[in-house]
């Protein structure tokens, strides 16, 4: 809540948004860490289950009782659909940190002089395209122009 009101009370835009660019990161950092921690759990619940299974169809063989839960390995085909699921949300939620990361750096770039100078390069580069395609243009328009439809069309 104390960030919220910081974030509205802040009059520069680019404070602003650098403070939510911080905020959405660190919250996507925790919540990649509550999947890791969801996934390594999900992870030794197979392990355990896989070892009981295993102990059970040992104790079978040698002709004893041990109590099981499925008896056919169903539990631990769901445990591991569940443990893909999680891996794909978690390499997703990585590549999407990595992304504000990156969004993050090239923000804090831009507000320095070396960034504004390069934005500014940029814009330069920009506006000579734009005048190298009008005057070709106008050369092209004026040979049609001068020499007619039977001109030689260069392309």
């Amino acid at each position: 809540m104390c960030v919220w009101l910081f974030i509205l009370s802040c009059s520069n835009t680019r404070t602003r948004s650098l403070v939510l660019f911080k905020l959405q990161v660190e919250q996507l950092r925790t919540q990649l860490e509550r999947q890791r921690d969801m996934l390594n759990r999900k992870v030794k619940q197979r392990e355990l289950k896989s070892k009981a299974l295993n102990a059970s169809s040992q104790a079978r063989r040698r002709g004893g009782f041990f109590w099981s839960s499925g008896g056919n390995g169903n539990g631990l085909e769901a445990i591991d659909e569940d443990i893909s699921a999680m891996q794909t949300v978690v390499g997703q939620m990585e590549g999407n940190l990595e992304e504000l990361e990156q969004l993050q750096k090239r923000h804090k770039e831009a507000s320095t002089l070396y960034g504004r100078a390069k934005h500014f390069v940029g814009l330069g580069l920009v506006a000579f395209c734009v005048f190298r395609l009008v005057t070709s243009g106008i050369r092209v328009l004026a040979m049609v122009t001068m020499r007619g439809v039977q001109g030689t069309w260069i392309l």
